[in-house]
């Protein structure tokens, strides 16, 4: 399950710079700005993630650490607006942590 999680996730990522540029007429200050959002949600993440010790059940972190990066993620590709691809990107990086196992 996590391979194809994880071939999904990198086969959105091979499209998500071209996706920001060619909707927003080659901006690279927006990308950059949504890049760093996403960083911001990784490490904000990582913060209280090693502050609560994650939960009991890993799988159950996993799981739900999958469910909520496929809708953020989901909600960042159908969007066409930077307004809707800063939280998306921001709470998709909340995510990660949880997905990977101890």
């Amino acid at each position: 399950m996590s391979s194809l999680f994880w071939l999904a996730h990198d086969l959105g990522g091979a499209v998500y710079a071209p996706l920001i540029l060619a909707r927003t007429g080659n901006d690279a200050q927006i990308l950059g700005t949504i890049a760093s959002a996403a960083g911001l949600g990784g490490v904000s993440s990582a913060l209280i993630l090693s502050a609560w010790g994650g939960p009991k059940r890993h799988i159950h972190g996993v799981l739900l650490g999958m469910i909520g990066a496929g809708l953020s993620k989901t909600m960042f590709g159908l969007a066409r607006m930077p307004s809707v691809w800063l939280p998306a990107q921001f709470c998709s990086s909340l995510n990660f942590p949880l997905l990977i196992p101890d």
